[in-house]
C-alpha cells in the first residue's frame, strides 16, 4: 500500500527529490504529510492491538489454570502453605517465640515454624566434602588404572615364563640341550625370565597408590600422604563434624520459615499487622521451594539490604549511561553512507563488491548490538545477588526486570533516536528548528536496522543457543581432560539451567520491534513471524531434552512477562501518535491519543 499510494521520491541531503530505495517504498517515509493513506494505518494499528489483546488474555486465562494446578500440588507438599518471614525482631528469633506470636494470631491455622540458622561452618564443611570425593574419585579411577595394568604386565611375564619352561621340558628342548646348542638356548631362556622378572619389577613400581602433599595456606608443601586413605578419612571427619554440629545452637538468622495447615491463612499472611512488632520487620513472602533459597542472603539485615539496593541503583544508573557510548557509535552504523564516513579506510574495502558491502552495512551494526547484550546479563545477576535477593528464582525475575529495561533503553530507544538524531546531526545544527522533521524522516530507517537484527537473531542466535558452543568446548575440554571418571564425564557434559531472564527480554524485545516498526515498515513482520516460529521450535526443544531445572516457579515469570507486554503496547502506540503527528495528519492525531490509553485499559 505504501509503495502504491506513496509518492515514490524521497529528497536527499541537498534537498533534491530523487527514487528512494527499495525499501523506503515499503514504509512511512514514501507516504507524504497529511496522505490520507494514514487512515489505513490507522485502522490497521487497531485491528492488530485489540487481536493482540485477545491472544494475551487467552495465554492469561490458560495460565490461571496451570497456576491453580500447580499451587494445589505444592499444597500437598507443604510448599504452597509455606511463608518466609524476613527482618525479624532480634526477642522473635527462637523457634519457640515465633511459634507463640503465629499460634496467637492463627490459633488451628497455624502448623509449624523455623528460624534460620548462620550454618556458613557446615555449608564451608559440606563444600570441602564435594570437593574431596571428586578428588578420591578420581584417586582410585587412577589406583584401579595401575592395578590394571600391574596385572596385565603379570600375566604377561608369567606367560613368558611358562613357554620358556614348557620348551625346556619339551623332547625338542632336551635335544637341543644334548647336541651342544643347549647352553644358547638355556642363556636364552635365561633372558627371557630375567625379562620377565624386569616385568613383575615394572608392575610392582607401576602398582604405587597415588599420592599427593597437604597444603598450607593453599599452598602444596607438606608432606606426602596417600591419596585415597587420606581423602577418605577426611570425608569421615567433616561428615562427623557436620553431624555433631546439626546438635549445636547456631546463631539465628533474621528469617524463617513458617508453615500453615490452610491456603487462606498462608495467603492473609502477607497482609499480617503487628502493632508490638518493630516497624519494617516481619516481611512476609510465599517461599520458594527449599533448593531454590540462596542462604547467604536470608541473614541480610533491613538497613544492609536498603543500602545495597540503592548501590545498585546507582550501579545500573551508570552502567546504562556508559553503555550508551558504544550502543550510540553503533547505531550511527546503520547506513553505509555513514558507515563510511565513520571508517574511511573502509571506502575500498565497501566499493569492491556489493556482497561486503550489504554484509558492513547490515550485518555487521546488528552483529555488534547482539555481542553488547551477551555481557550485560552476568553483570545484571551479580547485582541482583549482591543486592540480597533470597531466592535463585527471584534473581532471575530481577535480572528480567533490569536487562528488560536495559535494552529497551539502550537498543531500542539509543538506536532510534540516537541514531536519528546521530546521522542528521549536521543539518540539525544548522537548522535546529527541523528537528521533528529530521526525525520523521530518519526513524523510519532504524526499521531496516531492527530487520537485520530480528535476521541474525533467528538465523545465528537460535542455532547458537541450541549448539551451545561454549558449554560444548569446556565440556568437552573437561572431558578429555580432567574428567576420568564416568561421573565426573557426566558432571562435564551435564546441561546449564536456562537463565529466563535474559531470554523472556530479548523475546519480548523482538515483540516490542515488530510491534513499533509494524506500521512504519511492515516488511519486519515476516521476519518477525520467522523468528517465532523457530524460536518455537528451538525452545520446544530445549524444554524437552535439554533444560535441566533446578528449581519450579510455577509460572511465576508469566505476570512478569505481561506486565512487560503492556509496556510494550503502550510504547509502539505513543510512537505511533508521534509519528502521526510528525506526519502532520491533523484529523487522526486527536484520535490516536486514545489508543495508548485504551490499550493500557
Amino acid at each position: 500500500m505504501y509503495a502504491a499510494l506513496g509518492t515514490n521520491e524521497v529528497k536527499d541531503a541537498d534537498g533534491v527529490k530523487v527514487q528512494p530505495e527499495w525499501i523506503d517504498r515499503m514504509s512511512l517515509t514514501n507516504v507524504e504529510a497529511g496522505s490520507n493513506v494514514l487512515w489505513a494505518t490507522f485502522l490497521a494499528a487497531i485491528v492488530f492491538t485489540a487481536y493482540a489483546c485477545y491472544l494475551v488474555k487467552q495465554v492469561y486465562v490458560e495460565w490461571i489454570v496451570y497456576r491453580h494446578r500447580h499451587l494445589a500440588a505444592n499444597a500437598k507438599k507443604g510448599y504452597g502453605l509455606s511463608v518466609l518471614v524476613q527482618y525479624i525482631p532480634e526477642e522473635l528469633r527462637t523457634d519457640v517465640a515465633l511459634a507463640r506470636f503465629y499460634e496467637s494470631i492463627f490459633k488451628d491455622k497455624f502448623e509449624s515454624c523455623v528460624v534460620a540458622r548462620d550454618l556458613a561452618k557446615l555449608m564451608d564443611a559440606r563444600a570441602k566434602i564435594d570437593q574431596y570425593e571428586w578428588k578420591l574419585e578420581l584417586a582410585e579411577t587412577k589406583w584401579k588404572a595401575l592395578q590394571e595394568k600391574r596385572r596385565a604386565a603379570e600375566q604377561k611375564a608369567g606367560g613368558k615364563r611358562g613357554k620358556k619352561k614348557r620348551a625346556s621340558s619339551s623332547p625338542l628342548g632336551e635335544h637341543l640341550l644334548n647336541d651342544g646348542m643347549g647352553q644358547q638356548a638355556y642363556a636364552g631362556s635365561g633372558s627371557d625370565i630375567e625379562s620377565g622378572n624386569n616385568h613383575h619389577n615394572t608392575g610392582r613400581k607401576m602398582a604405587k597408590r597415588p599420592q599427593h602433599r597437604t597444603r598450607r595456606l593453599h599452598l602444596p608443601v607438606g608432606k606426602k600422604v596417600d591419596s585415597i586413605e587420606w581423602f577418605g578419612s577426611e570425608i569421615e571427619r567433616l561428615e562427623k563434624e557436620i553431624e555433631e554440629g546439626m546438635k549445636e545452637n547456631f546463631k539465628p538468622l533474621n528469617s524463617g520459615i513458617i508453615t500453615f495447615n490452610s491456603a487462606v491463612a498462608a495467603l492473609s499472611c502477607e497482609g499480617i499487622l503487628a502493632p508490638q512488632v518493630e516497624p519494617y520487620s516481619m516481611l512476609h513472602r510465599f517461599a520458594p521451594e527449599p533448593q531454590d533459597l540462596y542462604w547467604p542472603n536470608l541473614g541480610i539485615s533491613k538497613r544492609q539490604r536498603t543500602i545495597r539496593e540503592l548501590l545498585v541503583a546507582a550501579a545500573t544508573f551508570w552502567l546504562v549511561i556508559f553503555w550508551l557510548i558504544p550502543v550510540l557509535f553503533v547505531s550511527s552504523l546503520t547506513t553505509l553512507s555513514s558507515l563510511s564516513s565513520r571508517a574511511p579506510w573502509l571506502d575500498p574495502i565497501v566499493h569492491a563488491s556489493p556482497v561486503i558491502a550489504g554484509f558492513l552495512a547490515g550485518i555487521l551494526p546488528s552483529l555488534a548490538l547482539l555481542l553488547f547484550n551477551l555481557l550485560l546479563p552476568k553483570i545484571l545477576l551479580e547485582f541482583s545477588r549482591f543486592e540480597g535477593i533470597e531466592a535463585n528464582s527471584w534473581m532471575q525475575l530481577s535480572l528480567f526486570d533490569r536487562f528488560f529495561t536495559f535494552i529497551v533503553v539502550n537498543n531500542f530507544l539509543a538506536v532510534t533516536l540516537g541514531g536519528a538524531l546521530m546521522d542528521q546531526l549536521d543539518a540539525f545544527i544548522e537548522s535546529p528548528t527541523s528537528i521533528v522533521e529530521l526525525l520523521g524522516a530518519s526513524v523510519p530507517k532504524a526499521a531496516i536496522f531492527f530487520t537485520n537484527y530480528i535476521m541474525i537473531m533467528s538465523f545465528v542466535g537460535f542455532p547458537t543457543m541450541l549448539l551451545n558452543p561454549v558449554g560444548l568446548l569446556l565440556g568437552t575440554m573437561l572431558k578429555n581432560t580432567v574428567a576420568t571418571t564416568k561421573a565426573q564425564k557426566d558432571r562435564a557434559e551435564a546441561p546449564n539451567d536456562e537463565e529466563y531472564g535474559v531470554t523472556y527480554s530479548l523475546h519480548i524485545f523482538v515483540v516490542l520491534v515488530a510491534f513499533v516498526f509494524a506500521p512504519i515498515a511492515p516488511i519486519i513482520l515476516p521476519f518477525a513471524t520467522i523468528y517465532c516460529a523457530i524460536g518455537l521450535l528451538v525452545c520446544k526443544y530445549k524444554a524437552l531434552y535439554c533444560i535441566v531445572p533446578t528449581d519450579e516457579s510455577g509460572g511465576a515469570f508469566w505476570p512478569a512477562v505481561y506486565a512487560k507486554l503492556r509496556i510494550v503496547f503502550l510504547i509502539a502506540h505513543i510512537t505511533l501518535v508521534g509519528i502521526f503527528a510528525l506526519k502532520k495528519q491533523v484529523y487522526i492525531s486527536p484520535i490516536a491519543i486514545g489508543l495508548p490509553i485504551v490499550s493500557w485499559w
